[in-house]
Protein backbone atom coordinates (compact mmCIF):
# COMPACT_ATOMS: atom_id res chain seq x y z
CA UNK A 1 0.00 0.00 0.00
CA UNK A 2 1.31 3.49 -0.93
CA UNK A 3 1.78 6.08 1.92
CA UNK A 4 -0.94 8.01 2.41
CA UNK A 5 -3.70 8.16 4.93
CA UNK A 6 -6.36 9.03 2.09
CA UNK A 7 -8.32 5.68 1.04
CA UNK A 8 -8.99 5.81 -2.96
CA UNK A 9 -12.64 4.35 -1.76
CA UNK A 10 -14.72 5.51 0.86
CA UNK A 11 -17.75 3.53 1.81
CA UNK A 12 -20.56 5.11 4.29
CA UNK A 13 -23.28 3.59 5.48
CA UNK A 14 -24.41 1.97 1.97
CA UNK A 15 -28.19 0.63 1.90
CA UNK A 16 -28.67 -1.26 -0.70
CA UNK A 17 -32.64 -2.72 -2.30
CA UNK A 18 -34.21 -4.88 -4.73
CA UNK A 19 -38.03 -3.73 -5.97
CA UNK A 20 -39.82 -7.24 -6.05
CA UNK A 21 -43.95 -7.86 -6.19
CA UNK A 22 -43.28 -8.45 -2.53
CA UNK A 23 -41.69 -4.74 -1.59
CA UNK A 24 -38.11 -3.83 -1.45
CA UNK A 25 -36.12 -6.07 0.70
CA UNK A 26 -32.89 -4.58 1.99
CA UNK A 27 -29.84 -6.73 0.40
CA UNK A 28 -27.16 -4.04 1.70
CA UNK A 29 -27.19 -2.53 4.79
CA UNK A 30 -25.23 0.36 6.32
CA UNK A 31 -22.15 -1.15 4.82
CA UNK A 32 -18.78 0.53 5.78
CA UNK A 33 -15.88 -0.29 3.61
CA UNK A 34 -12.48 1.52 2.90
CA UNK A 35 -9.84 0.89 0.00
CA UNK A 36 -6.23 2.67 -0.20
CA UNK A 37 -4.18 2.74 -3.36
CA UNK A 38 -2.45 0.00 -4.02
CA UNK A 39 -3.97 -2.21 -1.46
CA UNK A 40 -5.88 -5.42 -2.37
CA UNK A 41 -9.37 -5.83 0.00
CA UNK A 42 -11.02 -9.24 0.21
CA UNK A 43 -14.65 -8.98 0.72
CA UNK A 44 -15.57 -12.40 1.91
CA UNK A 45 -19.00 -14.41 2.44
CA UNK A 46 -21.65 -16.81 1.29
CA UNK A 47 -23.19 -16.77 -1.83
CA UNK A 48 -25.87 -13.81 -1.48
CA UNK A 49 -24.86 -12.18 1.75
CA UNK A 50 -24.68 -9.03 -0.41
CA UNK A 51 -20.76 -9.43 -2.15
CA UNK A 52 -21.44 -8.36 -5.42
CA UNK A 53 -24.63 -5.52 -4.90
CA UNK A 54 -21.88 -3.70 -3.32
CA UNK A 55 -19.58 -3.86 -5.96
CA UNK A 56 -22.08 -3.33 -8.64
CA UNK A 57 -23.59 -0.19 -6.55
CA UNK A 58 -20.04 1.20 -6.59
CA UNK A 59 -20.04 1.60 -10.60
CA UNK A 60 -23.12 2.17 -10.54
CA UNK A 61 -24.29 -1.23 -12.42
CA UNK A 62 -27.34 -2.50 -10.18
CA UNK A 63 -29.87 -4.58 -11.99
CA UNK A 64 -33.37 -3.83 -12.58
CA UNK A 65 -34.85 -3.70 -10.07
CA UNK A 66 -31.77 -2.37 -7.94
CA UNK A 67 -31.46 0.73 -6.06
CA UNK A 68 -29.11 2.59 -3.60
CA UNK A 69 -31.53 4.00 -0.76
CA UNK A 70 -28.51 5.56 1.27
CA UNK A 71 -25.11 6.35 1.92
CA UNK A 72 -21.80 7.34 0.33
CA UNK A 73 -19.46 6.00 -2.39
CA UNK A 74 -16.86 8.13 -2.25
CA UNK A 75 -14.25 7.71 -4.87
CA UNK A 76 -11.36 9.90 -5.09
CA UNK A 77 -13.37 12.25 -3.32
CA UNK A 78 -16.41 12.39 -5.57
CA UNK A 79 -19.49 10.64 -5.07
CA UNK A 80 -20.47 7.80 -7.40
CA UNK A 81 -23.90 7.12 -5.10
CA UNK A 82 -25.05 10.95 -6.71
CA UNK A 83 -23.50 10.77 -9.59
CA UNK A 84 -24.92 11.27 -13.54
CA UNK A 85 -24.54 8.14 -15.47
CA UNK A 86 -22.67 10.40 -17.75
CA UNK A 87 -20.17 10.55 -14.88
CA UNK A 88 -20.13 7.08 -14.15
CA UNK A 89 -19.60 5.83 -17.85
CA UNK A 90 -16.26 8.28 -17.52
CA UNK A 91 -15.35 6.16 -14.67
CA UNK A 92 -16.11 2.93 -15.77
CA UNK A 93 -13.33 1.06 -17.02
CA UNK A 94 -10.78 3.89 -17.05
CA UNK A 95 -10.61 4.44 -13.22
CA UNK A 96 -12.74 1.54 -11.75
CA UNK A 97 -12.32 -1.91 -13.85
CA UNK A 98 -14.81 -4.58 -13.21
CA UNK A 99 -13.90 -8.38 -13.76
CA UNK A 100 -17.44 -9.79 -13.43
CA UNK A 101 -17.93 -13.45 -12.49
CA UNK A 102 -20.10 -14.54 -15.62
CA UNK A 103 -18.51 -14.30 -19.01
CA UNK A 104 -20.82 -15.44 -21.10
CA UNK A 105 -23.44 -13.00 -19.64
CA UNK A 106 -20.78 -10.00 -19.87
CA UNK A 107 -19.20 -11.02 -23.07
CA UNK A 108 -21.05 -9.51 -26.26
CA UNK A 109 -21.87 -12.59 -28.38
CA UNK A 110 -21.99 -10.82 -32.20
CA UNK A 111 -18.51 -8.80 -31.35
CA UNK A 112 -15.04 -10.65 -31.78
CA UNK A 113 -12.56 -10.62 -29.30
CA UNK A 114 -10.17 -8.39 -30.13
CA UNK A 115 -12.96 -5.60 -30.60
CA UNK A 116 -13.85 -5.76 -26.91
CA UNK A 117 -10.88 -4.95 -25.28
CA UNK A 118 -9.82 -2.79 -28.22
CA UNK A 119 -13.16 -0.68 -27.27
CA UNK A 120 -12.16 0.11 -23.85
CA UNK A 121 -9.08 1.90 -25.38
CA UNK A 122 -11.00 3.80 -28.03
CA UNK A 123 -13.98 5.29 -25.75
CA UNK A 124 -11.47 6.58 -23.38
CA UNK A 125 -8.91 7.56 -25.88
CA UNK A 126 -5.80 5.13 -24.68
CA UNK A 127 -5.32 4.36 -28.42
CA UNK A 128 -6.54 5.24 -31.88
CA UNK A 129 -8.57 2.86 -34.25
CA UNK A 130 -4.74 2.14 -36.21
CA UNK A 131 -3.16 0.68 -32.81
CA UNK A 132 -5.57 -0.62 -30.87
CA UNK A 133 -6.10 -3.96 -32.41
CA UNK A 134 -1.90 -4.49 -31.70
CA UNK A 135 -2.32 -3.37 -27.93
CA UNK A 136 -5.87 -5.48 -27.60
CA UNK A 137 -3.81 -8.77 -28.54
CA UNK A 138 -0.93 -7.59 -26.71
CA UNK A 139 -2.94 -7.00 -23.39
CA UNK A 140 -5.41 -10.60 -24.15
CA UNK A 141 -1.27 -12.47 -23.71
CA UNK A 142 -1.02 -10.61 -20.40
CA UNK A 143 -4.20 -11.83 -19.25
CA UNK A 144 -2.76 -15.29 -19.95
CA UNK A 145 -4.77 -16.25 -23.04
CA UNK A 146 -2.80 -18.88 -25.30
CA UNK A 147 -2.45 -17.53 -29.16
CA UNK A 148 -3.83 -14.31 -28.34
CA UNK A 149 -3.52 -13.29 -32.18
CA UNK A 150 -5.87 -16.04 -32.81
CA UNK A 151 -8.33 -15.07 -29.86
CA UNK A 152 -8.56 -11.51 -30.56
CA UNK A 153 -10.12 -12.95 -34.06
CA UNK A 154 -12.79 -15.21 -32.33
CA UNK A 155 -16.55 -14.83 -30.94
CA UNK A 156 -17.10 -15.53 -26.93
CA UNK A 157 -18.32 -18.90 -27.99
CA UNK A 158 -15.17 -20.43 -29.60
CA UNK A 159 -13.73 -19.93 -26.18
CA UNK A 160 -14.05 -21.98 -23.44
CA UNK A 161 -15.36 -21.41 -20.12
CA UNK A 162 -11.67 -20.64 -18.38
CA UNK A 163 -10.85 -18.51 -21.69
CA UNK A 164 -13.97 -16.07 -21.68
CA UNK A 165 -13.08 -15.37 -18.20
CA UNK A 166 -9.74 -14.62 -19.00
CA UNK A 167 -10.77 -12.01 -21.57
CA UNK A 168 -13.13 -10.35 -19.37
CA UNK A 169 -9.96 -9.96 -17.16
CA UNK A 170 -8.05 -8.34 -20.09
CA UNK A 171 -10.99 -5.81 -20.54
CA UNK A 172 -11.04 -4.80 -17.03
CA UNK A 173 -7.63 -4.13 -16.96
CA UNK A 174 -7.15 -2.45 -20.44
CA UNK A 175 -6.86 1.19 -19.06
CA UNK A 176 -5.26 0.45 -16.12
CA UNK A 177 -7.65 1.37 -13.87
CA UNK A 178 -6.93 3.11 -10.31
CA UNK A 179 -9.26 0.72 -8.45
CA UNK A 180 -10.16 -3.20 -10.15
CA UNK A 181 -12.99 -4.46 -8.29
CA UNK A 182 -12.79 -8.18 -9.23
CA UNK A 183 -15.94 -10.52 -8.35
CA UNK A 184 -14.99 -14.07 -8.39
CA UNK A 185 -12.50 -13.65 -10.82
CA UNK A 186 -11.10 -16.86 -10.43
CA UNK A 187 -14.05 -19.25 -10.15
CA UNK A 188 -14.26 -20.52 -14.04
CA UNK A 189 -10.43 -21.28 -13.94
CA UNK A 190 -8.37 -24.77 -13.22
CA UNK A 191 -5.91 -24.27 -10.33
CA UNK A 192 -2.90 -24.04 -12.91
CA UNK A 193 -4.04 -20.58 -14.55
CA UNK A 194 -5.32 -19.13 -11.10
CA UNK A 195 -2.56 -18.45 -9.42
CA UNK A 196 -1.10 -16.73 -12.88
CA UNK A 197 -3.98 -14.33 -13.08
CA UNK A 198 -4.06 -13.35 -9.50
CA UNK A 199 0.16 -12.80 -9.77
CA UNK A 200 -0.99 -10.50 -12.52
CA UNK A 201 -3.66 -8.99 -10.33
CA UNK A 202 -1.00 -8.63 -7.37
CA UNK A 203 1.51 -7.42 -10.11
CA UNK A 204 -0.82 -4.36 -11.01
CA UNK A 205 -1.28 -3.40 -7.59
CA UNK A 206 2.54 -3.31 -7.04
CA UNK A 207 3.53 -1.73 -10.21
CA UNK A 208 0.55 0.60 -10.54
CA UNK A 209 -1.20 1.42 -7.68
CA UNK A 210 -3.93 0.04 -8.29
CA UNK A 211 -6.66 -1.08 -5.50
CA UNK A 212 -8.18 -4.47 -5.65
CA UNK A 213 -11.74 -5.15 -4.02
CA UNK A 214 -11.71 -8.47 -4.36
CA UNK A 215 -14.82 -10.17 -3.70
CA UNK A 216 -14.45 -14.41 -3.00
CA UNK A 217 -16.25 -16.59 -1.04
CA UNK A 218 -12.95 -18.87 -1.27
CA UNK A 219 -11.10 -18.15 2.22
CA UNK A 220 -7.69 -19.44 0.59
CA UNK A 221 -7.60 -16.95 -2.11
CA UNK A 222 -8.24 -14.02 0.68
CA UNK A 223 -5.67 -15.34 2.64
CA UNK A 224 -3.58 -15.80 0.16
CA UNK A 225 -3.84 -12.37 -1.72
CA UNK A 226 -5.31 -9.50 0.34
CA UNK A 227 -3.96 -7.51 3.35
CA UNK A 228 -7.59 -6.99 4.74
CA UNK A 229 -10.29 -8.73 4.65
CA UNK A 230 -14.07 -7.59 5.16
CA UNK A 231 -16.64 -10.42 6.50
CA UNK A 232 -19.77 -9.93 4.89
CA UNK A 233 -23.18 -11.70 6.36
CA UNK A 234 -27.06 -10.40 5.36
CA UNK A 235 -25.85 -7.54 3.96
CA UNK A 236 -23.64 -6.53 6.75
CA UNK A 237 -20.22 -6.40 7.47
CA UNK A 238 -19.65 -7.94 10.44
CA UNK A 239 -15.84 -7.88 10.64
CA UNK A 240 -13.05 -5.94 9.14
CA UNK A 241 -9.32 -6.59 10.31
CA UNK A 242 -5.91 -7.61 8.79
CA UNK A 243 -5.67 -11.21 6.73
CA UNK A 244 -3.89 -12.97 9.52
CA UNK A 245 -6.05 -11.35 12.84
CA UNK A 246 -9.27 -12.06 11.07
CA UNK A 247 -8.12 -15.56 10.25
CA UNK A 248 -6.31 -16.61 13.71
CA UNK A 249 -8.23 -14.24 15.63
CA UNK A 250 -11.76 -13.95 15.10
CA UNK A 251 -14.25 -12.16 16.76
CA UNK A 252 -17.97 -12.38 15.22
CA UNK A 253 -19.68 -15.85 15.72
CA UNK A 254 -20.45 -16.04 11.53
CA UNK A 255 -16.51 -15.40 10.85
CA UNK A 256 -16.00 -18.08 13.14
CA UNK A 257 -18.68 -20.50 11.43
CA UNK A 258 -17.18 -19.50 8.26
CA UNK A 259 -13.48 -20.39 8.95
CA UNK A 260 -14.87 -24.17 10.63
CA UNK A 261 -16.04 -24.97 7.14
CA UNK A 262 -12.27 -24.69 6.07
CA UNK A 263 -10.27 -24.92 9.25
CA UNK A 264 -7.12 -25.52 7.12
CA UNK A 265 -7.37 -21.81 6.14
CA UNK A 266 -6.87 -20.64 9.65
CA UNK A 267 -4.86 -23.10 11.59
CA UNK A 268 -3.97 -25.70 10.18
CA UNK A 269 -2.29 -27.43 6.60
CA UNK A 270 -5.63 -29.48 4.69
CA UNK A 271 -5.47 -33.27 5.05
CA UNK A 272 -6.26 -34.85 2.47
CA UNK A 273 -7.25 -38.38 2.22
CA UNK A 274 -7.18 -40.19 -1.22
CA UNK A 275 -8.42 -43.10 -1.72
CA UNK A 276 -5.86 -45.21 -4.07
CA UNK A 277 -8.28 -47.90 -6.53
CA UNK A 278 -6.07 -50.49 -8.32
CA UNK A 279 -6.10 -50.31 -11.45
CA UNK A 280 -7.56 -53.44 -13.55
CA UNK A 281 -5.48 -55.44 -16.19
CA UNK A 282 -5.83 -54.40 -19.57
CA UNK A 283 -8.44 -57.30 -20.11
CA UNK A 284 -10.61 -56.88 -16.94
CA UNK A 285 -13.02 -55.06 -15.79
CA UNK A 286 -11.76 -51.33 -15.37
CA UNK A 287 -10.98 -49.50 -11.94
CA UNK A 288 -11.42 -52.74 -9.40
CA UNK A 289 -9.78 -51.81 -6.28
CA UNK A 290 -8.96 -53.31 -3.37
CA UNK A 291 -11.03 -51.27 -0.92
CA UNK A 292 -15.04 -51.39 -1.46
CA UNK A 293 -18.51 -52.60 0.77
CA UNK A 294 -18.83 -56.02 1.48
CA UNK A 295 -20.93 -56.29 -1.44
CA UNK A 296 -17.94 -54.70 -3.47
CA UNK A 297 -15.67 -57.51 -2.44
CA UNK A 298 -17.59 -60.34 -2.22
CA UNK A 299 -18.87 -59.85 -6.25
CA UNK A 300 -15.25 -58.56 -6.60
CA UNK A 301 -14.77 -61.55 -9.59
CA UNK A 302 -17.89 -60.44 -11.07
CA UNK A 303 -17.39 -58.09 -14.67
CA UNK A 304 -18.91 -54.94 -14.63
CA UNK A 305 -20.23 -53.87 -17.97
CA UNK A 306 -19.12 -50.53 -19.58
CA UNK A 307 -21.72 -48.20 -19.71
CA UNK A 308 -19.73 -45.59 -21.88
CA UNK A 309 -17.23 -46.38 -24.54
CA UNK A 310 -15.27 -43.54 -26.61
CA UNK A 311 -13.35 -44.88 -29.10
CA UNK A 312 -10.84 -42.32 -31.04
CA UNK A 313 -12.91 -39.17 -30.14
CA UNK A 314 -11.96 -36.31 -32.33
CA UNK A 315 -13.85 -32.93 -32.76
CA UNK A 316 -12.44 -29.92 -35.24
CA UNK A 317 -13.84 -26.44 -35.47
CA UNK A 318 -13.65 -24.75 -38.46
CA UNK A 319 -11.57 -21.48 -38.38
CA UNK A 320 -11.80 -18.79 -41.08
CA UNK A 321 -8.77 -18.23 -43.19
CA UNK A 322 -6.99 -20.93 -41.52
CA UNK A 323 -6.79 -25.02 -40.82
CA UNK A 324 -9.97 -26.38 -38.74
CA UNK A 325 -8.75 -26.33 -34.91
CA UNK A 326 -8.12 -29.43 -33.00
CA UNK A 327 -10.18 -29.19 -29.79
CA UNK A 328 -10.06 -33.25 -29.17
CA UNK A 329 -7.81 -35.71 -30.35
CA UNK A 330 -8.40 -39.24 -30.49
CA UNK A 331 -9.86 -39.63 -26.85
CA UNK A 332 -10.54 -43.05 -25.62
CA UNK A 333 -11.85 -43.85 -22.17
CA UNK A 334 -14.36 -46.49 -20.62
CA UNK A 335 -17.44 -45.62 -17.88
CA UNK A 336 -19.12 -48.55 -15.83
CA UNK A 337 -21.87 -48.85 -14.69
CA UNK A 338 -22.30 -47.00 -11.14
CA UNK A 339 -19.05 -45.66 -11.48
CA UNK A 340 -17.80 -41.51 -10.86
CA UNK A 341 -14.81 -41.24 -13.75
CA UNK A 342 -13.18 -37.89 -13.54
CA UNK A 343 -12.01 -36.53 -16.36
CA UNK A 344 -9.60 -33.62 -15.30
CA UNK A 345 -7.66 -30.96 -17.31
CA UNK A 346 -6.27 -27.40 -18.20
CA UNK A 347 -8.74 -24.94 -18.95
CA UNK A 348 -9.48 -25.43 -22.88
CA UNK A 349 -8.08 -28.81 -22.93
CA UNK A 350 -11.17 -30.50 -24.11
CA UNK A 351 -12.90 -31.44 -21.32
CA UNK A 352 -16.06 -30.19 -21.99
CA UNK A 353 -15.86 -30.41 -25.76
CA UNK A 354 -15.31 -34.42 -24.62
CA UNK A 355 -18.83 -33.78 -22.32
CA UNK A 356 -20.69 -32.48 -25.17
CA UNK A 357 -19.52 -35.71 -27.81
CA UNK A 358 -20.64 -38.59 -24.97
CA UNK A 359 -23.93 -36.68 -24.61
CA UNK A 360 -24.55 -36.27 -28.24
CA UNK A 361 -25.03 -32.53 -27.79
CA UNK A 362 -22.25 -31.71 -30.68
CA UNK A 363 -21.38 -34.26 -33.53
CA UNK A 364 -17.95 -36.05 -33.10
CA UNK A 365 -15.85 -35.06 -36.47
CA UNK A 366 -14.63 -38.74 -36.09
CA UNK A 367 -14.20 -41.76 -33.48
CA UNK A 368 -17.03 -43.29 -32.01
CA UNK A 369 -19.53 -43.86 -29.01
CA UNK A 370 -21.08 -46.56 -27.38
CA UNK A 371 -23.71 -46.13 -24.69
CA UNK A 372 -25.15 -49.49 -22.95
CA UNK A 373 -24.11 -51.41 -26.02
CA UNK A 374 -25.41 -49.50 -28.48
CA UNK A 375 -23.74 -47.33 -31.09
CA UNK A 376 -25.13 -43.56 -30.21
CA UNK A 377 -22.22 -41.67 -32.42
CA UNK A 378 -24.84 -41.66 -35.27
CA UNK A 379 -28.42 -41.31 -33.72
CA UNK A 380 -31.29 -38.98 -34.69
CA UNK A 381 -34.35 -38.19 -34.74
CA UNK A 382 -36.87 -40.08 -31.86
CA UNK A 383 -33.83 -42.59 -31.35
CA UNK A 384 -31.82 -39.61 -29.76
CA UNK A 385 -34.67 -37.98 -28.16
CA UNK A 386 -35.26 -40.95 -26.29
CA UNK A 387 -31.26 -41.19 -24.90
CA UNK A 388 -32.17 -37.72 -23.51
CA UNK A 389 -33.79 -39.21 -21.25
CA UNK A 390 -30.86 -41.32 -19.90
CA UNK A 391 -28.35 -39.44 -20.99
CA UNK A 392 -28.09 -35.92 -18.99
CA UNK A 393 -25.49 -32.63 -18.44
CA UNK A 394 -25.36 -30.64 -15.45
CA UNK A 395 -23.86 -27.31 -17.23
CA UNK A 396 -21.24 -25.16 -15.90
CA UNK A 397 -23.18 -22.16 -16.15
CA UNK A 398 -26.52 -21.50 -14.46
CA UNK A 399 -26.80 -18.15 -15.92
CA UNK A 400 -26.69 -18.64 -19.51
CA UNK A 401 -28.18 -22.30 -19.42
CA UNK A 402 -31.62 -21.45 -17.60
CA UNK A 403 -34.43 -19.77 -19.55
CA UNK A 404 -34.75 -16.06 -17.83
CA UNK A 405 -38.48 -16.07 -18.85
CA UNK A 406 -39.41 -19.40 -16.86
CA UNK A 407 -40.03 -20.12 -13.60
CA UNK A 408 -38.02 -22.46 -11.65
CA UNK A 409 -40.78 -25.01 -11.30
CA UNK A 410 -41.57 -24.62 -14.80
CA UNK A 411 -38.15 -25.43 -15.60
CA UNK A 412 -38.00 -28.75 -13.53
CA UNK A 413 -41.09 -29.69 -14.80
Amino acid sequence: MTNTTEPLLSIRGLEVSYRTGDGAPPAVRGVDLDIAPGEVLALVGESGSGKSTTAHAVIGLLPPGGRVDGGRILFDGTDLAAAGERELRARRGRDIGLIPQDPMVSLNPVQRIGRQVAEVLLIHGLADRAAAPAEAVRILGQAGLPDPEVRARQYPHELSGGMRQRVLIAIAVAARPRLVIADEPTSALDVTVQRRILDHIETLTRQAGTAVLLITHDLGVAADRARRIAVMSEGRIVETGRTRDVLTAPRHPYTRRLLASAPSVATERARVRVRVREEAPADGPSGAGTEGTGAERAGADLVVADLVVAEGLVKEFAARGRAPVRAVAAVNFRIRRGECFALVGESGSGKSTTARMVARLTDPTEGRIRFDGQDITALSGRALRRLRRRVQLVYQNPYSSLDPRRSVADAVT
